[in-house]
């Protein structure tokens, strides 16, 4: 009787737990992506991003307690539909509604950055010396952001680049610091950035 009985609470917490990483949230992207393309929209851009190590965990509307598995990814496409530019969130715990934006100039930003955002990627933090030793950049800034970029003419973008590469902080001065703050990839991130800021508290769970 005692098994039994802790064999049923092991169901219920399977059922009211569930546990998800990157290559859901991948498989969730790559499936709506195709939802689009099945409709002839094939020009999107895509800021995943994440932190290393940091988990989140959500009461979802059917009571299932979802959580990150290691780490939380966040995706964020746009596209854009009938004149309209829009947004949709995914994470580890699924996908939200679509939603809106107004007045946004970022397609027309990529269109006329984009070889330069496809050719100069984020130079990684580099010192000058290396007395104090090697830097440690996952412990100090362990955030990451990803940059996919697809047109209807078959071009890609594929940018990823560490929080930590833009920064000037550590022990030794980043000599890239000042080159990779005036990358075009980064001022569509910032771009980017503003939007889902915007956003954030009008996303609704599907």
């Amino acid at each position: 009787m005692k098994n039994l009985f802790l064999s049923l609470m092991l169901l219920i917490s399977s059922m009211l737990f569930a546990q998800n990483d990157e290559d859901y949230v991948d498989g969730l992207v790559s499936e709506f992506v195709t939802s689009l393309k099945n409709r002839n929209i094939n020009t999107y851009v895509l800021s995943k991003r994440f932190c290393n190590g940091k988990i989140e965990m959500f009461m979802l509307e059917n009571g299932v307690m979802c959580s990150s598995k290691s780490t939380y990814y966040e995706g964020f496409l746009f596209w854009e539909d009938n004149g309209r530019l829009m947004i949709k969130k995914f994470d580890n715990c699924g996908k939200f509604y679509s939603l809106e934006l107004v007045g946004s100039p970022v397609f027309n930003f990529i269109k006329e950055f984009k070889e330069e955002i496809q050719l100069n990627p984020v130079k990684p933090y580099k010192i000058a010396l290396k007395e104090s030793g090697p830097l440690k950049s996952a412990e100090i800034y362990p955030c990451s952001r990803i940059i996919k970029y697809q047109d209807e003419d078959g071009m890609q973008i594929n940018q990823s680049y560490t929080l930590f590469d833009l920064t000037n902080g550590a022990i030794e001065k980043n000599i890239n610091f000042e080159y990779n703050n005036s990358l075009k990839t980064v001022a569509l991130d910032k771009v980017l950035d503003t939007l889902i800021e915007q956003m954030d508290d009008k996303f609704r769970r599907q």
